[in-house]
């Protein structure tokens, strides 16, 4: 332990460390390893340091209105910056990380623009239209496909690397896609998301012929 000296005020504010002793000053006693640069983040109560809340930091060390709104400039800066970046990710790629993207459920009671990218249960899905009123019971599924798609992360759509299947899900021809431990085959190109499983969508759909 050593000791230093503080100049402290009303209510127990710090406003100045010293390290020699003197009759205007209030001895404490801190660790070795104390950082003292950190004083200002406590005061003095009943002869020992306490740390300072939030309130009371802005209470003792107000900033000025400069500073704050410097601040609030910073953080609006860093949330435009990250809004850009995710806006210009690739649909696979943002498929990694939809909870990096605004909740579907924070949109209910607004209006939602197409090609938005919002995340639904663990998954990322896109307005495939403007949407003007955003209702709670029209979530992202099967039952409102017209009004998003999912997004899943970038599959080859080879034998050796099938795409998942999801209802919701428009397919394309000759890309293999996996359901059920099964691996189908595309026939055609279906140019609107499919509601149904790949066994009950014959014109789409033929089980890969290595499986068969």
């Amino acid at each position: 332990m050593r000791q230093v000296y503080l100049r402290v005020e009303e209510k127990g504010k710090i406003t100045a460390l010293f390290y020699e002793k003197a009759d205007t000053l209030t001895e404490i006693s801190v660790e070795d390893d104390f950082d003292d640069i950190s004083i200002f983040d406590y005061k003095v109560s009943e002869g020992a340091l306490v740390r300072l809340t939030n309130e009371e930091k802005e209470e003792f060390y107000p900033i000025s209105m400069a500073e704050k709104q410097e601040s609030i400039l910073k953080e609006m800066m860093a949330e435009s910056a990250r809004t850009t970046f995710l806006l210009a990710l690739p649909d696979a790629k943002a498929a990694t990380i939809p909870y990096c993207y605004p909740s579907w459920q924070s949109y209910i009671g607004y209006k939602l623009e197409k090609d938005v990218q919002v995340e639904y249960d663990g998954a990322l899905w896109k307005t495939r239209q403007e949407i003007p009123t955003v209702l709670e019971n029209q979530f992202p599924s099967i039952d409102t496909a017209a009004l998003y798609d999912r997004i899943d992360v970038e599959h080859a759509g080879t034998l050796e690397d099938p795409i998942p299947y999801a209802n919701t899900m428009e397919v394309f021809k000759d890309k293999y896609y996996l359901e059920d431990g099964i691996i189908y085959l595309c026939l055609e190109d279906s140019g609107q998301p499919l509601y149904a499983s790949c066994k009950d969508l014959p014109r789409y759909f033929v089980v890969s012929p290595r499986m068969a």
